[in-house]
């Protein structure tokens, strides 16, 4: 009977688990689209690391963000260091990329980071504004 319970609870576990990780749900902290438009206008504004291909941050990006792809952050820290003590908010265009390039921020001492809610496709599902091109 105890074999048969835990066999039970064992497989709604991995279930429970298996549909989180397809959904594609985070641990991660994330900040919801409606307090981030909402700070957009305020002076505390966080870091915003957009961290998709420099192709897909010229086709459209949130205002403000830094392009600094996720492949490419481990060997360029030093560019981003400045903002250790800061709120970073990371995005791509799904989550996964942002999630890699997180793990990559925490590692190296960042003490404040977090994904945007949805992120790329919700910002354009919501029809929220967009920056195209290389921001100055």
């Amino acid at each position: 009977m105890y074999r048969q319970v835990s066999a039970w609870l064992c497989a709604l576990l991995l279930a429970t688990a298996a549909g989180a990780c397809s959904k594609g749900e985070s641990d991660a902290p994330g900040m919801l689209l409606q307090e981030f438009t909402a700070r957009m206008a305020s002076e505390t504004l966080p870091v915003i690391l957009d961290v998709r291909t420099p192709q897909e941050y010229e086709a459209g990006h949130v205002p403000g963000a830094i392009n600094m792809p996720h492949k490419a952050l481990a060997g360029r820290l030093s560019e981003v260091l400045s903002f250790r003590d800061r709120e970073v908010v990371l995005y791509c265009e799904r989550g996964k990329r942002s999630e890699m390039a997180r793990a990559v921020l925490l590692e190296a001492g960042f003490t404040s980071t977090q994904l945007l809610q949805g992120h790329m496709v919700e910002w354009r599902r919501q029809r929220l504004p967009e920056n195209s091109g290389i921001d100055p």
